[in-house]
């Protein structure tokens, strides 16, 4: 446990973490009252065993690791700490980030601000139908199929506002903080949702999709009747198989002679079932009516498409 520099009185565990959360440089002393700051090489130390207990994270196997042994490794860091700090009465600035805080309530307006819009931001691709091609912001989709996404507009404001107090909440190294969570925002919340669908998702969340191998062809057989098939590959990741139908969201920015996806879907919905931690290539064909178009049209495809899967109390498209 870290001593007192002043007094000579070593801190309990208990003391010494609650002062761990202080955005205050200095750490008060609980007996004697003076400030400590910790030393460069308790400060090295801390950012060492972070990285040493988190580096799975960063390896491609801790995927299929459980959520709750990451947590655990995330937790038994943050409980360590009181152990490897060390108490000094002048302050020992590392990487240079000495006088870095100026206002800690805008900080504080910041951390609340920017969390708000990454769980706006998380939640709001996996549960609305997007765009073909939505209109991106900072990787925030600004519309949905029926318009304008109000979420998106929110998480936007958020995001911009807790830029403005981090800035003002610092003293140097704004512009660096600013783009470095900024990326952060751009890029965790794809990681957050893999990590969850990889790890204790359930059901048609734990169903991954790959679009990019999607394909539907179809081909006028006479004046009335068209054929089509359409095939796509799914993977769950969960320990149990999963059953779940499939229709086909129209999009009507997609301009086509015939509302295929309409009619496909009039033949739907379409049940599946994918096994236990596989992944499995699906196949659905079958025959429309098209006698009210015109004759002119005859066979043609698409590709790299989004679907809706359905379970009984649960619908999500997937991309």
């Amino acid at each position: 446990m870290p001593t007192c520099q002043s007094c000579g009185k070593e801190w309990s565990w208990k003391q010494t973490f609650r002062k761990m959360f202080s955005l205050d440089k200095g750490l008060v002393c609980p007996y004697c009252g003076k400030k400590q700051y910790q030393t460069k090489a308790s400060k090295k130390n801390m950012f060492y065993v972070t990285l040493i207990i988190l580096s799975p994270l960063l390896l491609p196997a801790a995927i299929e690791l459980k959520l709750v042994m990451l947590l655990s490794l995330f937790i038994i860091s943050i409980l360590s700490f009181p152990y490897i700090i060390n108490l000094a009465n002048k302050e020992d600035p590392i990487f240079g980030f000495s006088n870095l805080i100026k206002n800690k309530k805008y900080l504080w307006t910041f951390l609340t601000l920017f969390l708000s819009a990454l769980f706006l931001n998380y939640i709001f691709p996996r549960n609305f139908p997007l765009a073909s091609s939505p209109r991106l912001i900072l990787n925030i989709p600004l519309e949905t199929r029926e318009g304008i996404n109000t979420i998106g507009i929110i998480a936007l404001t958020l995001l911009l506002g807790s830029l403005v107090f981090l800035a003002l909440g610092l003293n140097k190294y704004r512009v660096r903080l600013i783009i470095l969570f900024i990326i952060v925002f751009m890029v965790l919340p794809s990681l957050l949702f893999s990590a969850y669908q990889r790890t204790v998702a359930e059901g048609i969340d734990a169903i991954s999709y790959d679009r990019d191998s999607s394909l539907c062809e179809y081909e006028r057989v006479d004046g009335k009747k068209m054929v089509f098939n359409c095939q796509m590959t799914f993977e769950n990741h969960s320990g149990e198989n999963v059953d779940f139908w499939i229709e086909f969201p129209e999009d009507k920015t997609m301009k086509r002679e015939i509302p295929l996806a309409k009619l496909i879907n009039e033949n739907g919905p379409y049940e599946v079932m994918i096994p236990a931690d596989r992944p499995r290539t699906v196949y659905i064909e079958g025959q429309l009516d098209i006698a009210e178009y015109e004759d002119d049209f005859q066979s043609g495809g698409w590709s790299i498409f989004n679907v809706m899967i359905s379970s009984e109390n649960k619908s999500r498209e997937v991309d």
